[in-house]
């Protein structure tokens, strides 16, 4: 679900914007690594952080 935010997020950001935006992406919660659903090596993963 957060990628999916994320991904939206950028597309508003790109349309709304002006054409040479820099969009930068950080997150957290490394101090839950016990409780994450997506392997940082997921498909997934991959996929959205290609934007």
């Amino acid at each position: 679900e957060s990628f999916v935010r994320a991904k939206n997020w950028v597309k508003e950001l790109q349309r709304q914007a002006s054409p040479n935006i820099v969009i930068a992406l950080a997150g957290n919660k490394a101090d839950l690594a016990n409780k994450r659903a997506l392997d940082f090596q997921s498909e997934t993963v991959k996929r959205a952080i290609q934007m």
